[in-house]
């Protein structure tokens, strides 16, 4: 039971990871396309 707990423990810091890297990745991404269409 405590093994499952700390397996579902690194399964939810590993997808708020993932998700926090995506956000960065799009946030940025979506800066530099607006960046090219202003300049």
């Amino acid at each position: 039971m405590i093994s499952h707990l700390f397996y579902s423990l690194y399964l939810f810091k590993a997808g708020l990871l993932f998700g926090l890297i995506f956000f960065l990745v799009f946030s940025l991404s979506k800066d530099w396309s607006f960046f090219c269409l202003k300049s």
